[in-house]
């Protein structure tokens, strides 16, 4: 409500009706799988940064065998384990990211259609059924 309609001494008496902001409320229902989310992220966006460093060593390995002393084929063979290990590793770290943000879109979602449907009906149809009655129309 802009602040020019309303005068002070009604802001102060009616402060309380005005609409706040539920941040909170939406870090409570969202907090900890968004965080358990964001980790997620994070771990797969350092070993996108650290696989290059196996990859570099991989191609000084791949070079020394043009040289007089060569690097043991043993050395190589760690180095494509633990390249493929990293890259399995990043790749099942983001599709765990997806799949709960994911998850908490469609959570939204539904808390969404259900206020909305909630809105639909009156106070006094609301009061008139019985908590039963009123899950059917809050159903998918």
């Amino acid at each position: 409500m802009p602040q020019i309609l309303v005068k002070p001494s009604t802001n102060r008496k009616f402060k309380h009706f005005l609409p706040r902001h539920n941040v909170g409320q939406v870090f409570r229902y969202l907090g900890v799988p968004y965080l358990i989310g964001v980790a997620f992220k994070l771990s797969s966006d350092i070993h996108a940064f650290t696989l290059p460093n196996p990859l570099r060593q991989l191609i000084l390995l791949v070079n020394s065998y043009n040289s007089d002393k060569p690097v043991p084929i043993s050395g190589g063979t760690f180095i494509a384990i633990g390249m493929f290990m990293c890259f399995f590793l990043q790749s099942l770290l983001q599709q765990q990211y997806m799949q709960r943000f994911l998850r908490m879109g469609m959570h939204m979602k539904s808390a969404e259609s259900m206020y909305r449907k909630a809105l639909i009906l009156s106070s006094d149809d609301r009061l008139a059924k019985s908590r039963g009655d009123l899950m059917p129309w809050r159903s998918f």
